[in-house]
């Protein structure tokens, strides 16, 4: 060692040790923000941009905060271009990052914009891709060195901006090697103020919600023989008892909307794996039914007349009467819905509990003939659904659908009715679904144009809820049941039949 002083490499070296890097003293004190990102796997990459600022010397203050911040100023969390500056003022900040992940043509790619928050300009965009997700999470080593033009040149509104002059260079990590030189190809330009790519519609969201309106139109047809006490011996008719809609049926209203919560985590787990829920309810809906003259039976009851030996009812050219009516359902199941390809289809696959009721007033009822009388019917069953959904843009998609439908009860009504010893039915629907991402309104809409086709078939059995009339007998005149002997009842089967249009107007997030 020189008595005239250290060597000129140990020097050098303690020097470096005792004074800040220049990274550090360009970046000391800047306050940041990273908005939570979209797309797949959007949570872990934007993990590692928040690591890779923070190694920089940045502090990243948490979004949570700045929602809170935006509640207070705007009654709102949801932040609007106009909105940054007056945020970024109050919490101190110098910049704001947003990304979007995609996956398109077997490519991942991501682009993390930086929003001046003095203005709430965008002041560029960086742009990571590749053949896997793991090319992605690139930005943890390189995120800050890639956005470092853009960082600079933003500013809090406190003070103005000072553009500094950078020119972008290619980024090398020690031992590494550029994007050129490793068999990559650079993600396609596009233009920095260009709206985030449009995503097909339905796919890994995590939650949607949809308003209905539409109509539907039922028909059902149920013959029967009776052989009551109220005709002569041996005496039989055959009756058909039939409900028809007129035109495209009555109007419903409803809301359907389905959660995924694995979707919603910043790291997806089982992201396809949902819960589904929806609610219809009919609107204005009356029907109307023929009573007896009022004049010979005031409670448009007995319907034959016993001194009739004929048996001829008594209550030819009987007057309207208007029927309170009430058409609901109800579902809640499990749902999948997965993705098969890269560019799809999707296979959709739900399991659940549903209540689908038409209900007539029984105090209206009891005014009609009971010839025509069709029960209150409140079906309950297990739904098993499959569907397959088909993109015909980047925008639109095609489904179609199928389910069987195991039934548990048509309700006490109907069996009292129609058949106490009754215990289950079965039906099925199919249907079809045109969907619509309404990108050119707003990401987060779509809307949806559906027709669906269901039947219900029941084998009612046994007798109706009395068997005779008379002294020993356990009927009476306001029953809505016609009195049949032990072998009475339904010779078929009944279908109970609806087709139902219905539009949709929906968010997604």
């Amino acid at each position: 060692m020189s008595k005239r002083g250290l060597p000129p490499i140990l020097f050098l070296a303690l020097l470096g040790a005792s004074t800040p890097s220049l990274a550090q003293q360009d970046t000391g004190g800047i306050r940041v923000v990273v908005e939570r990102f979209r797309g797949p796997q959007s949570g872990s990459v934007r993990n590692g941009l928040v690591a890779s600022l923070e190694e920089a010397g940045l502090t990243v203050v948490p979004e949570d905060e700045v929602r809170a911040k935006a509640r207070e100023l705007f009654g709102r969390t949801r932040l609007r271009d106009d909105d940054y500056p007056e945020v970024a003022r109050a919490l101190n900040l110098t910049a704001f990052f947003d990304g979007r992940v995609s996956r398109q043509r077997r490519r991942w790619a991501l682009r993390v914009r930086v929003r001046n928050a003095a203005d709430g300009m965008i002041l560029g965009t960086g742009r990571w891709g590749g053949r896997t997700v793991g090319s992605l999470r690139a930005i943890r080593r390189n995120g800050h060195d890639r956005l470092a033009q853009y960082i600079q040149l933003a500013s809090s509104p406190a003070a103005p901006p000072t553009p500094v002059a950078v020119q972008p260079q290619p980024v090398v990590e020690p031992g590494g090697t550029p994007w050129y030189a490793d068999g990559e190809t650079p993600p396609a330009e596009e233009d920095e103020d260009e709206d985030d790519e449009p995503r097909a519609p339905g796919a890994h969201d995590g939650f949607r919600a949809r308003f209905l309106i539409g109509s539907v139109k039922r028909s059902m047809s149920a013959p029967v023989r009776v052989n009551t006490a109220f005709r002569p011996a041996g005496a039989s008719a055959d009756e058909v008892r039939e409900f028809n809609s007129s035109g495209l049926g009555h109007m419903e209203l409803g809301i359907a909307a389905e959660l995924f919560p694995g979707a919603l985590l910043d790291e997806p787990v089982a992201p396809w794996l949902g819960i589904a829920f929806s609610f219809r309810n009919s609107v204005l809906l009356e029907t109307t039914g023929r009573a007896c003259s009022p004049d010979t039976e005031p409670m448009g009851s007995p319907r034959l007349d016993p001194a009739d030996p004929q048996g001829v009812p008594d209550c030819l050219g009987g007057i309207p009467v208007p029927v309170e009516t009430t058409q609901r359902e109800a579902y809640i199941g499990a749902k999948v819905d997965y993705q098969l390809g890269e560019d799809g289809p999707w296979l959709d696959v739900d399991v659940g509990y549903g209540r689908f009721s038409f209900l007539l007033e029984p105090n209206d009822l009891v005014l009609l003939e009971r010839s025509l009388i069709v029960p209150p019917i409140v079906y309950s069953f297990l739904h098993l659904g499959l569907g397959v959904r088909l993109g015909l843009h980047e925008t639109v998609q095609l489904g179609a659908r199928v389910a069987y439908r195991q039934g548990f009860s048509v309700g006490d009504d109907a069996r009292r009715i129609w058949g106490i010893e009754t215990t289950s039915f079965r039906g099925w629907s199919i249907g079809a679904d045109l969907i619509h991402r309404m990108t050119w309104a707003s990401d987060h809409l779509y809307g949806t144009l559906s027709v669906e086709y269901f039947r219900f078939t029941t084998e009612f059995q046994g007798n109706t809820a009395c068997r005779s009339v008379g002294e020993s007998g356990d009927c009476v005149d306001t029953d809505l049941w016609e009195p049949w002997p032990e072998d009475g009842g339904f010779v078929d089967s009944v279908d109970d039949s609806y087709l139902r249009l219905s539009l949709g107007l929906g968010v997604v997030y």
